[in-house]
């Protein structure tokens, strides 16, 4: 709806959206188009198993100090500081409650952390759009050893990280370049491939 401003003579919209409306429904968008990407990587994965008999996993791993990474919930993704991982090779892995192919590929992370944490190797988890009790629960069940950040806006997903499907990888050097980004679930061997040739 249209209406005159008389002082100015400028003609305003009343129902135009604000900037920050806006934003909310480019995020809310955004959110829902990854659940749905989350429900057909699902349907692939439970295809494949079917086919093939094993699971198509992701896996990723990145140079780890002498002293271990802290676990658990680490707080908000916005604090998360890959400077503070300089020399060592960082993988940081998307990963959701609502997403089952997530579930399916930190089960192996968690195997090639274990294997080559040794080596100098950090993963870091940042968990999208899932409440504090769901991600603590994955942690749980999965015994993830590494970090995991929370990323309950999709702030940090969507304008740091520009992310285009779930799950999500992102390779990382010792020099602290982005190398590799892998879209959807990897299988392990791939990643593992990866990790060994930065390491």
């Amino acid at each position: 709806m249209k209406q005159q401003n008389k002082s100015d003579g400028i003609r305003y919209d009343a129902d135009q959206p604000t900037e920050s409306t806006s934003r909310y429904y480019r995020v809310s968008y955004f959110l829902i188009g990854l659940a749905l990407l989350a429900l057909a990587s699902a349907a692939i994965w439970v295809f494949a198993q079917g086919q093939a008999g094993q699971s198509v996993i992701d896996t990723d791993n990145v140079a780890n100090a002498s002293t271990p990474l802290p676990t658990g919930i680490q707080g908000d993704a916005t604090t998360l500081d890959l400077a503070a991982y300089a020399g060592k090779v960082v993988v940081v892995n998307f990963m959701a409650g609502w997403c089952p192919t997530c579930w399916a590929e930190v089960s192996d992370f968690v195997e090639v952390y274990r294997e080559l944490s040794g080596e100098g190797l950090v993963i870091i988890g940042v968990s999208l759009q899932t409440p504090v009790s769901q991600t603590g629960a994955m942690i749980s069940q999965l015994d993830i050893p590494y970090p995991v950040f929370m990323d309950k806006s999709g702030n940090v997903a969507l304008n740091r990280f520009k992310l285009r499907a779930m799950p999500s990888t992102f390779v990382f050097d010792r020099q602290g370049k982005q190398v590799r980004r892998l879209d959807g679930a990897v299988k392990g061997r791939t990643l593992r491939s990866i990790v060994r040739d930065l390491l």
